[in-house]
C-alpha cells in the first residue's frame, strides 16, 4: 500500500512515504506549518514521482503539540482523503518520534507554561506504556528520554499502515 504521512503538532513540518520506495523528510518551521505544508508536499511527492492520484492511504500526526498545527495536518490530511477517496488513520505524533526507538523510551516535546507534552513508548512506538499527558518539566518522570525530536515520516506511514492493515480508520485529534 502507498501511504502518505504527514505531522505538523511540532515545530516541525514531517513528510513520509511508505510505497515502492520510502522516504521521510522534516523541516523545523515553528508556527509557518500552514503556508508551507503544500509547497513542500509538492516537492516531496515530486522527487519521489509520486503523482496524487498514487496515493492510497493517508496517515496523520493527531498531536498532542500546537493546537494550530495538529489541525493543520488534520485538515489536509482530511480534505486529501475525501478527495482523493483514500483512507485515513491518525497516529500519536510522540509515536512517530518512539518509532525511531527499539528501546522503551519517553518522548516529550515542550508545551507552553513550563510544561511537556510526554509518552513513553516501546517497540519502536507500537506499544504504549504510559499515554499522552502534559506535566510540568518539574515532573517529568525517569528516563531515557528524548526531547523535542520530530516524528519520523517513515514512522508514521508505517504505524498508520499498521493500523489500516487491522481496519483501523478515522483521526482523533489529541488536544491537551
Amino acid at each position: 500500500m502507498r501511504v502518505l504521512a504527514l505531522d505538523t503538532a511540532t515545530p516541525y513540518l514531517t513528510l513520509g512515504w511508505w510505497g515502492e520506495r520510502r522516504a521521510e523528510c522534516s523541516i523545523r518551521l515553528e508556527r509557518r506549518q500552514a503556508e508551507e505544508i503544500w509547497p513542500f508536499l509538492r516537492t516531496f511527492l515530486d522527487r519521489l514521482n509520486v503523482k496524487l492520484k498514487d496515493i492510497e492511504a493517508l496517515v496523520v500526526g493527531q498531536g498532542p503539540g500546537s493546537y494550530t498545527g495538529i489541525r493543520v495536518a488534520v485538515a489536509l490530511a482530511q480534505g486529501l482523503s475525501r478527495g482523493l477517496q483514500v483512507p485515513l488513520v491518525g497516529v500519536d505524533s510522540l509515536a512517530g518520534v518512539a518509532s525511531r526507538y527499539p528501546l522503551p523510551v519517553l518522548v516529550a516535546l515542550t508545551a507552553p507554561k513550563g510544561a511537556l507534552y510526554w509518552a513513553r513508548y516501546q517497540d519502536r512506538g507500537r506499544r504504549v506504556i504510559q499515554a499522552p499527558q502534559v506535566t510540568p518539566v518539574s515532573e517529568l518522570p525517569e528516563g531515557p528520554w528524548v526531547l523535542d525530536q520530530p516524528p519520523s515520516g517513515l514512522g508514521l506511514a508505517r504505524l498508520g499502515s499498521e493500523l489500516l492493515s487491522q481496519g483501523v480508520q478515522g483521526v482523533q485529534p489529541l488536544y491537551l
